[in-house]
């Protein structure tokens, strides 16, 4: 798959609007999120004494990584989104798939080292909140991923190097 091919045009969309700015505003939610997702961590670091070494280290892992997936990396990519840098459209694809592979991998690993301390308690191991936030991610995959490639918008609007 290619990035289309610069329009020729000079009447032809450019500069931050349209839909653009409904991926501005996904990475300005993005941040405020990521704060409300690591607040629930709160409950699950007064379980610590009752995991295992592996467990822990997981669970520190993925705070690690939620904070530069969810906080971090929206902030650069709307940095690179404002100064309409050419590396934004590709930066900003990578952290979508990124979130939905995270996603996943956290899912697959949760389930290999806590899944009998979950539903020990009743709780069903997929959450409806999961749920939610990989059919969030996969939704705006689906809609920014083609957009990206195939916008004239974005052809012309992310051109300094």
């Amino acid at each position: 798959m290619t990035i289309a091919e610069p329009p020729v045009a000079e009447d032809e969309p450019k500069g931050l609007g349209g839909w653009l700015l409904v991926i501005m505003a996904i990475l300005a939610i993005a941040p405020i999120n990521g704060v409300f997702a690591l607040a629930e961590y709160g409950q699950v670091f007064q379980s610590f004494p009752n995991l295992t070494y592996p467990q822990i280290f997981l669970m520190l892992l993925e705070v690690v990584f939620l904070v530069v997936l969810d906080l971090v990396a929206p902030v650069v990519l709307l940095y690179l989104m404002v100064k309409k840098l050419d590396i934004f459209p590709g930066a900003f694809m990578l952290w979508l798939l990124a979130a939905i592979a995270s996603l996943c991998v956290d899912a697959a690993l949760g389930y290999l080292f806590f899944s009998d301390f979950i539903e020990a308690n009743g709780t069903p191991f997929f959450s409806s909140d999961f749920k939610r936030r990989f059919m969030r991610s996969v939704a705006y995959a689906v809609v920014c991923i083609p957009y990206m490639y195939n916008s004239n918008r974005v052809l012309n609007t992310f051109v300094n190097k």
